[in-house]
């Protein structure tokens, strides 16, 4: 959220030294554009600066953007359910036809 201004030089960019930290407890579901995520430590010679890391997306963002995808993947799943729930159905009445089949015919 800082205007950061850097200077880039063959002798800045040798003495420049960059330390980010991310929070490890930070998700994709605690996303907001309003708390920091981490810190940058920026260093070269003896100045020093340290700035707090802000998330360009939040939740909702993500969310939206794979929003087809989350529901293919419901639909999908419920399909799947129902023609498992079809084929146990098929073979249980297949498995009840061949036991009356077998009672109707006597054995020796």
């Amino acid at each position: 959220k800082e205007a950061v201004t850097y200077y880039e030089n063959p002798v800045n960019k040798e003495e420049l030294e960059q330390n980010v930290t991310i929070d490890p407890e930070a998700s994709a579901l605690s996303l907001s554009p309003e708390e920091p995520i981490g810190t940058v430590e920026i260093s070269q010679r003896e100045a020093e600066a340290s700035y707090e890391v802000y998330p360009t997306v939040s939740k909702g963002d993500l969310l939206g953007n794979h929003m087809g995808l989350y529901i293919g993947t419901g639909i999908g799943g419920l399909l799947g359910l129902v023609a498992l729930v079809g084929l146990i159905g098929l073979m249980i009445r297949f498995n009840r036809r061949l036991r009356k089949k077998r009672r109707s015919y006597p054995r020796f």
